[in-house]
């Protein structure tokens, strides 16, 4: 086994474990573009009250 072959390995258990560690976190936050749409008119809403207030 050469060095590189070493550090082959390393990289893919390291991006392997990254990936593990991530989905969760990107699994909770998508979301459908209907979702998105309200969940941006609700901050337009926001913003304009506190500009208008």
């Amino acid at each position: 086994m050469g060095i590189n072959d070493l550090f082959d390995g390393i990289t893919k258990r390291i991006r392997r474990f990254a990936f593990d560690a991530a989905e969760p976190r990107t699994q909770g936050s998508v979301r459908t573009p209907d979702e998105a749409r309200r969940i941006g008119v609700g901050v337009r809403r926001i913003w304009a009250q506190r500009e208008a207030g």
